[in-house]
This record gives structure tokens, C-alpha cells and sequence, in this order.
């Protein structure tokens, strides 16, 4: 009869750890699969690199000489067709390539890339593969920014030559 009691209460102990374990596998789950809405501040920040080149020269055209030095900045919007709040700036390497980090923990509808054309440059046009071209100085991406290809965003830029008609006379 003892060894009856002594496996009852395992028994009883196996049982509260198995019963334990699916409650605590219900919780863990259940706080996984809530939504990561940076709205709601709900799961792990992910972190993204909307990144690309400045070149000078007409728009589309490769390769084109990099820009170096170039200002390229980051805005967060809720709105359509506003730049919305500043995030960060960086200035284009020698390769005229630049890199905005931002986190999904900042709640923005858009992001949007803004290219300040160096002086003595005016913008010629923009290219990009996962975002929409808003201006010659704009590009747009939509939360969320997972499977876009954040990479390949392009400004060109010309220089402000002035070309005044020269006309020769022959003086005598």
C-alpha cells in the first residue's frame, strides 16, 4: 500500500508540471502573436536601411559620377503627400551612396527620403524599386516597410551651368 501512496504523489506532481508548462506555452504564445504595430509599441523594434545613391547627371542614366557630401534626410508622416516630422540626415560618401537606419518603433505611415541639392546643383529626377517617386527630391515609403526592397533609391542631380549665346564679329 505504501508504494501506492508514493506513486500517487508523483503522479500528482507530474501532472501540475504538465498542467504549468501548457499554461505557461498559452502565455508565451499568446504575447508572441500579438500585433507588432509600431503604433502600439507591441513586439521587438526591427530595425530598416533605406539606402541609395546621388549621382550627377540626367535621371536613369548609369553609371553616373557619385556625389559626395550630399544631404539626405528622413521624415516620418501620417499624412500623404507631406514630409511630415524630421528623423535623421546623413551626407552621401564617395560613392555618392548614403544609409538611413530607422526602427519600427516610430509610428509613421510613410517614410519619406529627402535629397538637399548641394549649391550650384538643381535636381533632375529620382528612381527607386520599392518606394514611390513623389518629386525630383522625393521619395515615399508605406508602413510596413517588411518584403519592400528598401535599397536602390536614387537621386540625380545637374549642375547650374550658365550658357550665354557668344556671338563673334569681325571688327576692322
Amino acid at each position: 500500500m505504501e508504494w501506492r501512496e508514493q506513486l500517487k504523489g508523483k503522479r500528482g506532481l507530474a501532472l501540475t508540471l504538465v498542467w504549468a508548462s501548457i499554461l505557461l506555452l498559452i502565455l508565451v504564445t499568446g504575447l508572441n502573436a500579438q500585433a507588432t504595430d509600431p503604433a502600439q509599441g507591441v513586439g521587438p523594434a526591427q530595425t530598416y536601411t533605406l539606402s541609395g545613391r546621388v549621382y550627377e547627371g540626367n535621371a536613369g542614366l548609369e553609371p553616373s559620377t557619385p556625389l559626395q557630401g550630399v544631404t539626405v534626410s528622413l521624415y516620418c508622416s501620417n499624412n500623404y503627400g507631406q514630409q511630415g516630422t524630421f528623423l535623421r540626415s546623413t551626407t552621401t560618401d564617395s560613392y555618392g551612396w548614403y544609409g538611413l537606419n530607422i526602427s519600427d518603433t516610430v509610428a509613421c505611415e510613410y517614410y519619406n527620403i529627402v535629397e538637399t541639392d548641394p549649391v550650384g546643383y538643381f535636381s533632375k529626377g529620382a528612381t527607386t524599386v520599392g518606394g514611390s517617386v513623389i518629386s525630383a527630391n522625393w521619395i515615399e515609403y508605406t508602413y510596413p516597410l517588411d518584403g519592400k526592397t528598401l535599397t536602390g533609391n536614387k537621386f540625380w542631380d545637374e549642375t547650374n551651368h550658365v550658357y550665354l549665346p557668344i556671338t563673334l564679329r569681325n571688327y576692322q
